[in-house]
């Protein structure tokens, strides 16, 4: 047998396919089907967890859904007032981690803001 027989051999006839483009469609719209089904059915059981958790939750902690009353005791007579309370600021609550510097022709101011997150300074060429 010859090279050229070989190929020919080989190459001739396709194997049948084994679905049809309509089988094909069918699958993929019955699995989308079931992948939304199941989305739903997660969803419902998700629903129904919180609301039993928000039904649960106040009985187990104690909670009847009435309030009880309490009388406050009255002060005793060796209660002792404090002086008004004062509150010290510190000038800048927020340090800078650099300050105004040069760099060849480049020039960076103070910064001006400064947060936890971040600060806020010119540059000037």
């Amino acid at each position: 047998m010859r090279l050229h027989e070989v190929v020919d051999l080989a190459t001739s006839d396709a194997p049948p396919d084994r679905n049809t483009i309509d089988e094909i469609v069918g699958k993929g719209r019955r699995a989308q089907r079931r992948r939304r089904a199941g989305f739903a059915g997660a969803g419902a059981a998700l629903a129904v967890v919180a609301v039993s958790a928000a039904v649960t939750l106040p009985s187990v902690f104690g909670g009847t859904g009435q309030g009880t009353v309490v009388e406050a005791a009255a002060p005793s007579a060796l209660t002792q007032h404090a002086g008004t309370a004062t509150w010290e600021y510190p000038a800048d609550p927020f340090q800078f981690t650099f300050g105004a510097f040069e760099v060849g022709r480049w020039k960076v101011a103070a910064p001006v803001v400064a947060s936890t997150s971040y600060q806020i300074a010119s540059v000037y060429l």
